[in-house]
């Protein structure tokens, strides 16, 4: 979190303050750790663009942006206090005297204290400060408590430290993986698959394609199991309206997982399907000349669900495509011996120890090497990571 050290880094202009008693230095100070205490309050969840266009991610996870009024308006209502957003910090004395809606004193943001947009899964950090750049930016990626163990992992592809492959067999969701699936291969590819991304957050060329009982799936691989160890908030459901309607750069953007459910209903609009599953599945960089768009970092892995898959939608994408033909929730439930309700609860209760599996699955390296990316090493979005504030 940004604290009280950003007072020495907003510098004072003794000039502007002129002996006013609300432009004391002790003032200013005051507003500024203001500002930090309502930035905490909101998880950091505001940001700008380099237009200073804000962005307001709301307690209940819309993605909302306008003018200062309007974001203002919108912290407000969700912190239950008066926030108004003002230029910089000479600005508060044009409101001094001036009471909100509620009869008591605005609290202030500060426009130019307000961090700039990035999105990097590769740190657990929520803040950075860019010196030679002098601009604060915030991390939108959060992790959840079941990725958080993914950071002591350190080599990418560590097949010799990794521990034995034995280690936690006993998950429940393991053994559903088992029975998902009709043969050992098909099992060996999805848990690399996963458990490669679980340790790296680098996104394999290599889409996963379910085609079965949608509960199995859609309902619990990835609703009860994706999202909650990946993030729901990072974990898209890419529909047909979606892609006729809006940019492929904002259809990508912020996500290290992205769903397609049910491709035949795509098949009005199959080029701009297969354009978007080309960029998604074999490009790790969404360049201007691929979107019309600023250049687009896609970190995301890529699960397809479909009852009766249409190859044809697949086709510009078939060698980047496993196909995996799945069991029905009934087969599924009876051979690990439970009933729906008991199903259900033990996997959630299994997600922290499944987690622990993924990390210290030994990967198979030559299947893992069938599944591996074109490295974003080279990538120069992640050499040059921000220092940390």
């Amino acid at each position: 979190m940004i604290d009280s050290r950003i007072n020495d880094m907003y510098i004072i202009n003794e000039n502007n303050i002129n002996n006013d008693k609300y432009l004391s230095e002790s003032y200013l100070k005051s507003i500024i750790n203001n500002h930090i205490k309502i930035m905490n309050s909101i998880n950091y969840l505001v940001w700008k663009d380099d237009s200073n266009n804000l962005y307001y991610k709301t307690f209940d996870r819309v993605k909302e942006s306008g003018d200062k009024e309007y974001i203002s308006n919108l912290i407000s209502q969700d912190i239950e206090e008066d926030i108004l957003i003002i230029d910089d910090i000479y600005s508060t004395k044009n409101y001094i005297t001036k009471t909100s809606k509620y009869g008591y004193s605005y609290k202030y943001l500060l426009l130019n204290l307000i961090p700039y947009k990035v999105f990097n899964p590769f740190a657990n950090l929520q803040t950075y400060y860019n010196v030679s750049l002098q601009k604060h930016f915030i991390n939108l990626f959060r992790y959840s408590d079941y990725l958080e163990p993914r950071l002591s992992y350190k080599e990418h592809y560590s097949h010799i430290n990794a521990k034995s492959q034995n280690d936690n067999q006993d998950s429940f969701i393991n053994k559903f993986i088992f029975n998902l699936v009709t043969n050992e291969d098909d099992y060996n590819t999805i848990i690399n698959w996963l458990s490669g991304f679980f340790k790296t957050l680098i996104k394999s060329d290599i889409a996963l394609v379910l085609m079965g009982d949608k509960e199995v799936s859609q309902e619990i691989f990835l609703d009860q199991i994706i999202k909650p160890i990946f993030g729901n908030d990072f974990c898209t459901t890419i529909t047909a309206k979606m892609i006729k309607e809006q940019p492929i750069h904002q259809i990508i953007e912020d996500n290290i997982f992205y769903h397609i459910d049910t491709l035949p209903n795509f098949t009005a609009i199959s080029k701009q399907t297969q354009k978007l599953l080309n960029v998604i599945v074999t490009k790790n960089i969404v360049t201007k000349e691929d979107i019309d768009q600023s250049d687009t970092h896609i970190f995301g892995q890529t699960l397809i669900t479909s009852i009766n898959l249409n190859y044809h939608l697949i086709e510009s994408i078939k060698d980047n495509c496993k196909v995996i033909e799945i069991n029905d929730f009934k087969t599924i439930i009876k051979e690990l011996g439970c009933t729906k309700a008991s199903f259900y609860r033990e996997i959630e209760k299994d997600l922290s120890t499944f987690s622990s599996f993924l990390l210290n699955f030994q990967l198979n390296k030559e299947l893992s090497d069938k599944l591996d990316t074109k490295a974003l090493q080279n990538n120069p979005y992640i050499n040059n990571i921000l220092e940390v504030f």
